[in-house]
């Protein structure tokens, strides 16, 4: 299941993060962050997955494997 919001929920999530929107990345608050989408190349501070939020493709794949790998 894919949701949408409930970021102070207790279950893996990807930060969305959009440059223009000048909002502070969430992922080093919150251990439950798997991943970080963004448009812009941002610092990684330990975050092992940085995805880049207009490459569809490349997200899907992520979300797939983790998906695999987490039922496993």
């Amino acid at each position: 299941m894919l949701v949408e919001g409930f970021k102070h929920e207790r279950f893996p999530k990807i930060e969305l993060n959009r440059t223009e929107l000048g909002t502070p990345t969430l992922y080093k608050d919150d251990p439950h962050i798997i991943a970080v989408a963004s448009d812009n190349a941002i610092a990684s501070d330990g975050m092992p997955f940085m995805l880049d939020i207009n490459h569809i493709p490349a997200m899907v794949d992520f979300i797939e494997q983790f998906i695999f790998s987490w039922k496993s």
